[in-house]
């Protein structure tokens, strides 16, 4: 009998070590599961002031971050990013001589070195008699270099573009809404570096060009003579397009001091192109296609040479609006804002900051505890951090901080 129960004993217990085992290696292999291969880590929080309604602005290269922001009452071109010690009274930024009512619009670089030449634009945003049908306002720009000086730096005088637009404070509700939007940017034509500028209002888009050295502003024509909305630089050469959905894009590319647009590819219809990102080597190229109820996108690379596609058209999960895409290694990514899951009541702006990474079928969710729970944030921007991993810039209109974050494998 005692044997008996020893070998019961010893029965029971090899059970109970196997059932053990066996409730470890489910719990282990689901955490495995649930644990998302890069995990987020926040690098950096600036506050900065926004009177009224002024969002900032960036512009990335995929290394180096430039924001154009409203900070202690005036405007500010700077690059905050990880692994710099932003402390006020050593920074690495240019303060701007502005209106109390500029807002910024768009600000560029030379892609492919700090320090390099950059330009800056804002609108003047004033309350307009909706009877005052000449009033007009000029974009003011700046143009500059050393970003990455050990101080703030005083920047120069601002200059008109020699367009006229109307006023982005007269109410839809008392007339057609008059928002103003504009792009920027750099490119060294031989010897010059030169900064293109479209701004676009009611339908209307004009394009200037400037020589930085001694920037005297001067229209400037696109391609077949129209004039597109979205440009870009490859460092020594623009990229812009033409066309639309329904009929397709045109690629074109100038790269002569006499911008002398060339027909190098295109974009079949059904696809929108969402983003032109500049690059030292080629301009990133994001589009966007499929129905209202599943968005793909693809990437393709555009230079000199042509367009290529390097990430066929690929089902993008869930929910969410992309704003940059940035490859890093062998591995490529995009970065936006979605619904945001914090369970606290935040309004009607519960939006969160999120990173998609290219999977074998989809584009995949990061899905980072940290950034779940940082409502109200957008990633603005990607790039590569000063060691070598895939970082990236947030802010939003509602909180006025900026976050700078970096992205890594997660530890074991």
């Amino acid at each position: 009998m005692v044997k008996r129960r020893w070998l019961l004993g010893i029965a029971v217990a090899v059970i109970a070590v196997l059932v053990a085992g066996s409730i470890w290696w489910w719990v282990e292999r689901t955490g495995d599961d649930d644990e998302p291969e890069f995990v987020a880590t926040l690098t950096s929080v600036s506050p900065h002031e926004v009177p009224g309604y002024a969002h900032p602005e960036w512009w990335s290269d995929g290394t180096t971050p430039v924001r154009l922001s409203w900070d202690d009452e005036t405007l500010v071109v700077d690059s905050p990013r990880p692994n710099i010690e932003r402390v006020r009274g050593t920074r690495l930024d240019t303060a701007l001589a502005a209106p109390a009512t500029a807002d910024p619009a768009a600000v560029a670089s030379l892609p492919g070195g700090e320090g390099a030449p950059w330009i800056a634009v804002a609108f003047e945003s004033k309350s307009v008699d909706q009877d005052d049908k000449e009033t007009t306002e000029s974009p003011l720009t700046w143009t500059g270099s050393d970003l990455t000086s050990g101080e703030r730096l005083d920047g120069g005088a601002a200059a008109t573009l020699p367009v006229s637009l109307r006023s982005n404070e007269i109410s839809p509700a008392e007339g057609p809404s008059a928002i103003m939007t504009a792009d920027a940017a750099v490119a060294r034509l031989g010897d010059t570096d030169t900064a293109l500028v479209t701004t676009s209002q009611l339908g209307t888009i004009t394009l200037h060009r400037c020589a930085l050295s001694a920037c005297e502003w001067e229209e400037a024509a696109g391609p077949e003579g129209e004039t597109p909305f979205s440009i870009a630089s490859t460092g020594d050469g623009f990229v812009t397009t033409t066309g639309d959905r329904d009929d397709g894009h045109t690629i074109w590319f100038a790269e002569d001091d006499g911008l002398q647009w060339q027909a190098i590819g295109e974009i079949p219809a059904g696809e929108t192109i969402s983003e032109l990102r500049d690059g030292e080597n080629g301009v990133l190229m994001l589009t966007q296609s499929g129905r209202d109820d599943e968005t793909i996108y693809g990437i393709r690379t555009v230079d000199a040479g042509g367009v290529e596609q390097v990430v066929e058209p690929t089902p993008f999960s869930g929910s969410g609006q992309v704003m940059d895409v940035a490859r890093n290694g062998d591995d490529w990514f995009l970065a936006g804002f979605r619904a945001s899951d914090a369970r606290v009541d935040l309004g009607p702006q519960s939006t969160a900051a999120e990173l998609w990474t290219l999977g074998d079928e989809e584009w995949e969710p990061l899905g980072d505890p940290l950034l779940e729970y940082q409502p109200l944030q957008w990633i603005r921007v990607l790039f590569t951090s000063l060691d070598g991993e895939l970082a990236a810039a947030s802010d939003a209109p509602g909180p006025d901080i900026t976050m700078t974050w970096t992205f890594g494998p997660a530890e074991d």
